[in-house]
């Protein structure tokens, strides 16, 4: 394995070299303890220039490359090793081509085989993807060319998909909508970029995080927890990997293997909540396949997906401080770590306007549009690094950065709000206007 190395900075005259990101990281922090190290080093050079190059190849193949749903038994403990191995490779040497075969995995291995290869069993042939060494190489033009976009699907095919992944819930939610699928079209890009805007000001963030910051470490057992809670039928995002493939590889069908691919995430999970992830990278990883719906009102309400990594990350984050946050924002706000929490907003006003029967009050409820994109990134990173910094390492990589968002194949920067889909973004709304909420006098004050 190729491991790139550079002199230390702050050590003029010495020869001596180190691994990066890491090995220097660690360097800086023990011997330069007066500077302000960075939780991952930029790398230089080819690396840096070439990763946009690379990454680029997955909205591609997102939209035209079919994965598998589901993962044949007989292949799954040959796939949980593999993936295993390619996570471990992304924590040790940090580059973007180690990086870019993680996030390829599922187009190269777990790919539906094209229709010369429907003679033979399907574990063969997912086994043969996977011996063939070939993470991130580019996909046979037959297996590209026969996939079937979502909009010519049938909708009783639809329903009946979802019912067979477990997703009972879904296949409802997919006959009582009303919505469509967008039209791809500049109108409906155009639509999506102006629900995802530019700041309204030069953004001021905190200080990026050093090594001897505070953030979370979770355990094996907390990612299997999270993993688990994962609905039946998640999609998967640009990576194209499912939260189901994760069951499937870490079950007990998947044997030993299962158990080492859960170690990796779990070592995989504490890198990322360290902040110590290829800045070149983080766009991307933290970066969402984005789909648009038409809305009743004639709007267009955007669907993004973001990698089942980092939502596995970010699921362990609201488990780790989910009871002390919703007894900071209680009363006031119901929208995070409460069950049933607009329930009980709906029940506390209307008790409310009965006590008031007969008195001059009103209630006035205010629907904020687009709300959660509109929220400046340096105002809830400062509140998390004042109210949880444990998770400011992880969320100052996620959100100091604008991430990519691709409907289809053209991208959508997202630089302002929390990103849609990810599971703290409620709470980091929540901090975010905490305070304006809490400066409210009304005599019922409800936020959800």
């Amino acid at each position: 394995m190729n491991v790139s190395r550079a002199a230390c900075p702050h050590c003029p005259g010495s020869s001596r070299q180190f691994v990066i990101p890491r090995g220097l990281n660690v360097h800086i922090s023990r011997v330069h303890r007066d500077v302000a190290s960075q939780p991952s080093v930029d790398v230089q050079g080819d690396d840096a220039s070439n990763s946009r190059s690379l990454f680029e190849d997955l909205p591609m193949w997102k939209k035209r490359v079919r994965i598998l749903k589901h993962i044949p038994k007989g292949a799954r403990c040959l796939a949980a090793e593999k993936l295993s191995q390619a996570i471990e490779k992304c924590i040790q040497s940090n580059t973007t081509q180690d990086w870019f075969e993680l996030q390829s995995f599922a187009y190269t291995c777990l790919r539906v085989p094209s229709s010369a290869d429907r003679g033979r069993s399907l574990t063969s042939k997912v086994k043969e993807n996977l011996t063939a060494g070939g993470l991130g190489v580019p996909l046979p033009t037959d297996v590209t060319s026969r996939c079937v976009s979502a909009s010519g699907r049938a909708l009783y095919k639809l329903v009946e998909t979802k019912v067979f992944d477990g997703d009972v819930s879904g296949a409802v939610r997919i006959l009582l909508s009303d919505s469509s699928l967008a039209d791809d079209s500049d109108a409906t890009v155009e639509a999506l970029r102006l629900k995802h805007p530019i700041p309204s000001r030069d953004l001021q963030f905190p200080p990026e995080p050093n090594l001897s910051s505070v953030f979370l470490t979770v355990e094996v057992k907390d990612v299997a927890q999270a993993i688990e809670s994962f609905n039946s039928g998640s999609a998967g995002g640009l990576d194209g990997i499912r939260p189901g493939h994760l069951k499937e590889l870490t079950s007990p069908a998947a044997g030993d293997a299962g158990a080492t691919l859960l170690r990796s995430l779990c070592s995989l999970a504490n890198f990322m909540l360290k902040g110590m992830v290829n800045r070149e990278v983080c766009p991307f990883l933290y970066g969402a396949s984005l789909c648009a719906l038409n809305k009743k009102d004639g709007g267009i309400r955007p669907i993004a997906v973001g990698s089942v990594f980092r939502r596995l990350v970010a699921k362990l984050g609201c488990s780790a401080v989910r009871e002390e946050m919703s007894e900071y924002l209680q009363p006031l706000q119901l929208g995070f770590g409460v069950p049933l929490g607009c329930e009980a907003a709906i029940h506390a006003a209307r008790s409310f306007a009965y006590l008031r029967d007969g008195s001059d009050s009103i209630i006035f409820k205010v629907d904020l549009e687009n709300a959660f994109n509109m929220v400046e990134r340096d105002v809830f990173l400062k509140r998390v690094l004042e109210r949880v910094p444990s998770l400011f390492p992880f969320l100052h990589q996620c959100y100091a950065r604008p991430s990519n968002l691709f409907f289809g194949t053209i991208p959508v920067e997202s630089q302002v709000g929390a990103q849609q889909g990810d599971p703290l973004g409620p709470l980091i709304f929540s901090l975010a206007i905490h305070d304006v909420v809490s400066s409210l006098r009304s005599p019922l004050n409800l936020c959800t």
